[in-house]
């Protein structure tokens, strides 16, 4: 595993704390398992579209930093070459895509 840091919109590192507070997890765990729910799901369906640009007035990033597989993080920066995103923006958007699967 490796030590990784991500910019994430406000509302997602808060739905990860709530999350985390109610089940008794912690917001790292919770921020791998959904990247690994997203993983397979941007994998099987590379014609998503790809997520809007951030908007320029959008408030502040919040800073997490997560230990994440070495496999999972190789994955992720091939893949967000390949989008042409920053591998940020990869990162949040296959969290994103893990929350909806609601695992």
């Amino acid at each position: 595993m490796l030590l990784r840091t991500v910019y994430n919109e406000p509302e997602v590192d808060d739905r990860l704390r709530d999350e985390a507070v109610r089940t008794g997890s912690s917001k790292a765990e919770l921020f791998r398992r959904y990247l690994r729910a997203g993983a397979p799901v941007l994998r099987a369906t590379p014609e998503l579209e790809l997520p809007p640009p951030r908007p320029a007035d959008a408030p502040p990033l919040v800073l997490r930093t997560v230990h994440i597989d070495d496999a999972l993080d190789y994955w992720l920066s091939v893949r967000a070459f390949d989008t042409h995103l920053p591998k940020n923006d990869y990162v949040c958007w296959c969290l994103s895509v893990g929350m909806q699967q609601g695992n």
